[in-house]
């Protein structure tokens, strides 16, 4: 600060007439402190910069900070290299690096050089909105003239850097300003001839790296004809090298030869930077960029990684080029200046508060992750179960790596196999545009080293070099490859270390490297034959081994099948497409909702239900084993983890909910059920329907029993009969009535939904009476129309979910109501508060202890040495009057009290859920009769061991109570499990087995009261009921 107010009084003063000026012969009013500094300046200046003309004095001096905006030169380039330009920049920038401070008057600067010092670092990373807030002219400068200011800006940090450090000299010769924050940001296709030799700030993907190579910095020459020694000579430029002509001693022309033992080399890298996947416009190709790195900036990027580079764009002499255009062209490069790696996946976005408060609003809606599935691919019709596993792949999971254990994968991979025209390729086209970094690859197209990483040798070193291929250009993004059968097996094999450990490591031409790709792949196949076979297993409708199928955490199998209604429905569909194509979300927020909650959301997984996910994993491999589908193995298993927390991603939660859980076991089981054989869905769809009970509304479309909506569509059909003679539907009502899944090119079918024969209501010539079919508590019946029985032989031989009925005539078929009484039990279990767990908890354990504790308590005193000694004295008729009284009436009283407030909370909790037969069973009833029974026991025991068979009026209530307690409990218990759950659980099998039921009844009919008894006790207990 002393010095800027000096450097001002310096400047007023030159502003000042020459009479105003005070005489040099009078020392009167002269402030003499002023004097050294000129003395201080003539001793700095060096000798070379002495030759200056007389008319140029002003240049022989330091310059104020606001004169250097006056540029006295032809160029900004040609100002800066005046000597008293630069002495002024490097006395500024010396004292931003000493005066700048934040907001807590801390030295930024100060303590970036002591932390560079203590790690013996060479660059010092100066923040380019730091200079420009405080020193404007220096970071123009800076931005036009970047190679003259950094060398400025190099020594004087030098300088400032041996004030902290005064031997570091000796550690580092040289100090290397690395500038960060420059505001304007380039894409590669954007440069252009005005930014030569300007500073620059471009991303992009890391490519090619070649080795390092030492760069000659200061040359040394040595005359072949007067061995003089000439130089030092300084490389400025990273192409061209410096050339003699002549010899300054002997004036000759003659040979010169570097003198290895006086130069100084540096070191070199080359690097090849390309546009990001998703930077790249619509149909163009990506561009790339040669990158120099210098010094200490040598492999801080290697293939695959995206990095943010400022450097220096300059052009250099190319012959290659000229040979080959036949005129003069200079090629283009980046010298890296600063290098760091791009972890924010928002870089490309820059969101803003207004963006963030709108994606915020989104995540509270009740119905978000409906909303997300639906703006994938808008514009396709029906494809549910793709769109929600091309929606959780984008998503992706959480990665983990614990602290010397393996690390797990947090992307999810999808495999899309289906019949052709299903609209798989137009579904990855759109995940290619959704998906923030994304790389879109062909199986025929697609070799080993194209999908992986590929050893091609530099043309300009001759090295061997490291070419990143479409998995590790899509690190940390998605990877999307079309006709994933094409490839050939050696090609498929390549990528099996990248698709599970998310790595590939590289062994050829001497080079032994491991890159990162770390990215979901998402592929799309055709069934052999062309169109998917039904009634073979999945791993026999493609030619996908076992190792690949497993490293696939979603197979969503596409089905073409012919169906009128559902054509109609697409044919709607499509038209109204061309007339209003709006999908659901914009895709630009739709990607930066998916990078919003990619970036800021980790969720943690918090009091999952571990046994459920077990059984459900057990159940599966059995199964598996069984039908001869593909096997199933623990990444299954860790797959259900990864949709959960996709699924909590979409709803930007830190922890997975028991609905998250729910969802991801839906999708698991779905895909599961769908790659089995014909003849096996409809028995895995009724056995693994336990598991998909709280299956959220959306997406139980899929499953094998119907949905609340398609309950209300029959509701409506069935409203829609009239009484009235010849009023008969036509048969496009019907169609529309019908309730089956989408069929169509871009609609998946669920493999295992019965719905196909469950339809409204159609009717043919004659009068119907009106609600001919009036549903009961248990089940709806309608009739099937010929429609759906006249099916064509060709669908029924190839796309039909389940065999064709033998007779044309109308029948009446089951149709599932969407929730019984004893699904709903079930399902409010998590909905009752965990507050009425814990008062019921604490109700029945103040019953055990009026049962249980005080009747011990009692029984201690009366057998204690005072109460005997109190009872023998016949004298103290006060003192004996007195332990009888505590004896008899003190403790009961608070035994009475305690079953009291127990039993009147348990009565609350009883009436409050009635209707949860369930929760009463396993949170009243069972505890009261187990407490009343130990306290009855404890009461029984008391009295025959420690008061020697003497029932006593204590002792006689306390017996009193708790079996009171246990008969009216015990009664509960067995009228509610015996009786009253068991009717409802026999409705809930007559609804969803009645095969199964009928064959349990006529069992019944045929056992005796002995029989019935012992399978009461030693049957297993059946599906339903396992869960109680």
């Amino acid at each position: 600060a002393r010095m800027n107010r000096r450097d001002q009084e310096l400047a007023r003063r030159r502003r000042m007439p020459a009479a105003f000026m005070p005489d040099d012969d009078d020392d009167a009013g002269v402030d003499l402190t002023r004097q050294p500094r000129r003395r201080r300046h003539a001793y700095d200046e060096d000798p070379d910069d002495m030759d200056v003309d007389d008319d140029d004095n002003i240049m022989d001096e330091e310059l104020t900070l606001d004169s250097l905006n006056d540029i006295k030169a032809a160029s900004i380039t040609e100002w800066i290299t005046l000597p008293a330009v630069a002495r002024t920049i490097a006395r500024e920038f010396r004292s931003f690096l000493t005066e700048y401070t934040d907001d807590h008057a801390n030295s930024v600067y100060g303590t970036r050089i002591r932390t560079l010092g203590e790690v013996n670092s060479e660059s010092l990373e100066v923040s380019y909105d730091h200079l420009a807030a405080t020193k404007a002219i220096l970071a123009y400068f800076l931005a036009n003239a970047p190679t003259e200011m950094l060398r400025i800006f190099d020594r004087a940090a030098f300088d400032v850097v041996k004030l902290h450090y005064p031997n570091y000299e000796l550690i580092h010769p040289d100090i290397h300003v690395r500038i960060s924050d420059l505001p304007v940001r380039y894409t590669l296709r954007q440069l252009r001839q005005s930014h030569l030799n300007c500073l620059v700030r471009v991303s992009g993907v890391v490519t090619r790296r070649t080795g390092v190579f030492p760069q000659l910095q200061l040359i040394y020459f040595k005359c072949q004809a007067c061995h003089a020694s000439l130089g030092p000579f300084a490389q400025e430029s990273t192409t061209s090298e410096v050339k003699l002509t002549y010899c300054s001693n002997c004036s000759k022309k003659g040979s010169f030869t570097v003198q290895g033992e006086k130069t100084i080399y540096r070191n070199y890298q080359k690097l090849t930077l390309q546009e990001s996947p998703g930077s790249v416009p619509a149909g163009r190709l990506p561009r790339s960029r040669d990158v120099v790195l210098l010094a200490d900036l040598i492999d801080s990027a290697k293939p695959g990684e995206e990095v943010e580079i400022t450097a220096i764009y300059r052009n250099n002499y190319s012959g290659q080029l000229n040979n080959k255009n036949g005129f003069p062209v200079f090629a283009t490069m980046l010298e890296a200046n600063h290098v760091i790696k791009t972890h924010d996946q928002l870089a490309g976005f820059r969101l803003t508060d207004e963006d963030e408060a709108k994606i915020r609003a989104l995540s509270k809606d009740g119905r978000i992750i409906d909303k997300i599935v639906a703006s994938i691919a808008p514009s396709i019709y029906g494809h549910t179960d793709v769109k929600t596993a091309i929606a959780l792949s984008l998503f992706g999971g959480v990665s983990k790596e614990a602290q010397g254990k393996l690390k797990i994968r947090g992307d999810i991979n999808v495999l899309l196999l289906g019949d052709p025209g299903t609209a798989k390729s137009q579904v990855l086209k759109y995940a290619e545009k959704t998906a923030h970094r994304a790389v879109f690859a062909t199986g025929q197209g697609a070799s080993a080293v194209g999908l992986t990483a590929s050893v091609r040798r530099d043309p300009l070193t001759a090295e061997w070099t490291l070419e990143g291929g479409a998995l590790v250009l899509a690190d940390q993004g998605t990877c999307l490859i079309d006709e994933f059968d094409k490839m050939n097996d050696q090609d498929r094999t390549s990528i099996h270390e990248a698709m599970e450990q998310q790595t590939i490591s590289i062994s050829k031409a001497g080079i032994v490297a491991t890159l990162q790709a770390r990215c979901a792949i998402v592929a799309a196949a055709n069934p052999i034959g062309g169109r998917y076979n039904g009634t073979i297993p999945f791993s026999q409708n493609v030619e996908l081994t076992e190792p690949i199928l497993s490293r696939f955490d979603i197979l969503c199998v596409v089905r073409d099948t012919v169906d009128p209604a559902d054509d109609e429905r697409l044919a709607t569909f499509v038209v109204n497409s061309h007339a209003r194509a709006h999908p659901a979300r914009k895709t630009e927020l739709l990607r930066k909702y998916i990078m919003y909650a990619r970036d800021h959301c980790r969720p943690k997984l918090y009091q999952i239900d571990q046994d459920k996910i077990a059984r459900l994993f057990a159940d599966m491999r059995r199964e598996s084993l069984a039908t001869g589908a593909y096997p199933i193995t623990v990444r299954h298993l860790e797959a259900i983890m990864r949709i959960a927390e996709a699924f909590s991603k979409m709803r930007l939660s830190e922890f997975c909910s028991s609905q998250d859980i729910d969802r991801a076991i839906a999708v698991t089981v779905d895909s599961f059920i769908a790659s089995q054989k014909v003849s096996a869905k409809r028995a895995l769809a009724r056995a693994f329907a336990k598991y998909t009970l709280r299956r959220p509304e959306r997406q139980r479309g899929c499953v094998m029993f119907g949905t609340r909506e398609k309950t209300s569509r029959h509701a409506k059909s069935l409203s829609n009969v009239h009484s009235e003679a010849g009023s008969v539907k036509s048969e496009a009502d019907s169609a529309k009535s019908l309730s089956g899944i989408h069929s169509e090119a871009g609609s998946v079918k669920s493999e295992a939904d019965p719905a196909k024969s469950f339809s409204g209501i159609h009717s043919q010539g004659g009068s119907v009476s009106q609600n001919p079919f009036r549903p009961s508590t248990s089940e709806t019946l309608v009739q099937q129309p010929p429609s759906m029985m006249s099916r064509s032989s060709s669908k029924t031989a190839h796309s039909a979910d389940f065999p064709p009925q033998t007779s044309s005539a109308p029948r009446l078929v089951r149709v599932p109501t969407t929730q019984t009484r004893y699904m709903e039990m079930l399902l409010h279990l998590d909905q009752i508060p965990r507050s009425h767990n814990i008062l019921v908890a604490a109700c029945t354990w103040i019953l055990l202890a009026g049962f249980l504790v005080v009747p011990g308590t009692f029984t201690s005193f009366k057998n204690s040495t005072a109460f005997k000694d109190a009872d023998d004295d016949d004298s103290n008729t006060v003192a004996h009057a007195i332990v009888h009284s505590i004896a008899h009436i003190g403790l009961l009283w608070v035994s009475g009290a305690c079953c009291i407030v127990g039993g009147l909370g348990c009565l609350a909790m009883w009436f409050r859920w009635r209707r949860n037969y369930v929760w009463l069973l396993n949170r009243i009833f069972q505890p009261a009769s187990l407490n009343a029974a130990a306290g009855l026991l404890t009461t029984i025991v008391n009295v025959y061991t420690a008061q020697k068979g003497v029932w006593s009026k204590s002792a006689k209530i306390a017996g009193s109570v708790t079996g009171g307690c246990l008969g009216v409990a015990g009664t509960l218990f067995v009228v509610y499990n015996f009786w009253a759950l068991e009717k409802v659980r026999d409705l809930h099998e007559r609804e969803f087995d009645p095969e199964g039921w009928e064959r349990k009844q006529n069992k019944k009919k045929r056992e005796g009261v002995i029989d019935k008894l012992r399978r009461k006790l030693y049957e297993k207990p059946s599906v339903p009921g396992a869960d109680v």
